[in-house]
């Protein structure tokens, strides 16, 4: 979703810039952790609090965990589906088939758009020009009635309002699983556009080098073309196959670069069990072939996520087993205020109540722990981390949803 800056780290590359600098000074090869967040209030006024240090498992240095306020900036969200975040701080929210503006200060405001009208929950994942706002588009997942849509907006000076421009990708496949996110976008350090897809319910998808589905596509956001070094681009002159970077995915939910190494991480959640983080590479098979059940059904039973028969296969660098935390977008956080978080993945969940801060060094990402709080958030659907170092997320519960701030503070 939303972090080149973590998860779609296209937000604030000069901020990033300096987090980078500072995050090589400490990243070790350290105990991965899972921080269960504090609850909080549900008006800005009141939620505030703190939570306690005390770990379940392993302990890590205590001097080296973080201590946070939880607040809400924002509430009675209408089913939020993600957030991003202008270098100046302003903080848009994809809502249903709203854009949002939240600043300090200011009241909660829409962002006027042209959008086609859609009965659908349209807009699911935004992601910013990695040089705005000398370039000042907004990039969105579009959810239609029959597929999903890659569109650039251009946003106004003063982020009112928003002007639709022609499509990138069309005919993107809906999630068989309405819960599903169905695409998430966000852009390398080289500026170039990383689009994942669900697999639609198509059991021949993941596999198939001729469908989009179930992939990880790269592309020029200028012009939907194939940039160089594309792994497929010269095997065939099919305009999805050129476009393909990686394949054998189920759902991508969520992607992030890592702060130091810029290595690709992608969050793909199984159905019902067996939530995947990968390593991202060129031309990467990650094995998710419901076809070895049935070519024409979509069965999933006994379907491994990584189906190691395929002798291609890329084993996962974390797998939750037989359960699911339903996984979503996930952003790396960066800046020595996170002490031992410092350079691990941060990832959202729909199951709750916490986030998971997640240890990752290469193909190597180490089991979750849990930091004990005071009542949890519950669960989450979008994770950025802000300029000033924070982190904000919002929640995805049975009713109002809000946009909380997660501060470290000393």
């Amino acid at each position: 979703m939303v972090g080149g800056r973590p998860r779609k780290l296209d937000v604030s590359a000069q901020w990033l810039r300096s987090a980078r600098r500072a995050a090589a000074s400490t990243f070790t090869a350290a105990t991965a952790l899972s921080l269960m967040l504090a609850g909080c209030a549900t008006t800005a006024e009141s939620a505030s609090e703190e939570a306690p240090a005390g770990l379940t498992g392993t302990s890590p240095n205590p001097s080296a965990i973080p201590k946070t306020n939880l607040t809400a900036l924002a509430t009675d969200l209408n089913s939020p589906a993600d957030l991003t975040i202008t270098p100046d701080g302003t903080v848009l929210i994809a809502a249903g088939n709203q854009i949002l503006r939240y600043r300090a200060d200011e009241p909660l405001t829409e962002v006027i758009h042209d959008l086609p009208a859609t009965g659908a929950p349209g807009i699911i994942d935004l992601a910013l020009a990695p040089d705005f706002p000398t370039d000042p588009k907004l990039y969105i997942c579009y959810r239609t009635d029959t597929d999903i849509r890659v569109l650039p907006l251009t946003l106004s000076a003063d982020l009112t309002s928003a002007k639709l421009d022609s499509a990138l990708l069309t005919g993107l496949p809906l999630p068989l699983d309405p819960s599903d996110i169905g695409c998430q976008i966000g852009f390398d350090s080289d500026g170039l556009l990383y689009v994942g897809t669900s697999d639609g319910g198509d059991p021949n998808a993941p596999q198939s080098l001729t469908s989009a589905g179930g992939k990880i596509l790269r592309l020029d956001p200028e012009t939907a073309a194939p940039p160089t070094g594309n792994p497929f681009a010269d095997r065939s002159l099919d305009p999805i196959t050129k476009l393909i970077y990686s394949y054998g995915h189920r759902s991508i939910t969520g992607m992030a670069w890592h702060p130091v190494s810029h290595l690709l991480y992608a969050i793909d959640r199984g159905p019902g069990r067996e939530d995947e983080i990968n390593l991202i590479v060129a031309g990467g098979n990650y094995g998710w072939n419901p076809a070895s059940r049935s070519s024409t059904s979509y069965a999933t039973d006994g379907v491994p996520m990584t189906d190691l028969a395929i002798g291609s296969a890329r084993p996962a660098a974390y797998s939750s087993g037989n359960s699911s935390q339903r996984m979503g977008s996930a952003t790396f956080v960066a800046g020595l205020q996170w002490g031992q978080f410092d350079s691990d993945l941060a990832v959202s969940n729909l199951t709750g109540p916490r986030l998971l801060f997640m240890h990752v060094t290469g193909e190597v990402i180490g089991q979750p722990m849990t930091l004990d709080s005071v009542p949890p958030i519950g669960a989450t659907s979008a994770l950025e981390q802000h300029p000033n170092g924070s982190l904000l997320a919002l929640t995805s519960e049975d009713g109002p949803d809000r946009l909380i701030e997660v501060r470290v503070v000393s």
